[in-house]
């Protein structure tokens, strides 16, 4: 079961820059990611304190635990990182 979140980016990171926003609302059910692995940092949190996306400085690496593809939560950040993560696939 998914419910809308609320979900701080962090300013400056690539997912801030691929949405164009550093709030959102997100469809959101998980609880699993309290850390993050080595070379990986947090680029946002829910409200919770709970992280919500990871990528890599320098690397095109990003992830979110949300659920971005859930037609019922919003369709403008949802294109944006679908779009973000074909053109870098382009460039690959």
């Amino acid at each position: 079961m998914f419910v809308d979140e609320k979900v701080t980016v962090a300013d400056g990171s690539r997912l801030a820059g691929m949405t164009g926003a550093t709030r959102l609302t997100v469809r959101s059910g998980h609880h699993q990611v309290d850390r993050v692995g080595d070379g990986l940092v947090v680029a946002a949190r829910a409200d919770d304190g709970m992280i919500e996306g990871i990528e890599h400085p320098e690397r095109w690496v990003v992830g979110v635990q949300w659920r971005p593809e859930d037609s019922d939560g919003p369709r403008e950040h949802r294109v944006a990182l679908f779009a973000a993560f074909l053109a870098a696939c382009r460039r690959a």
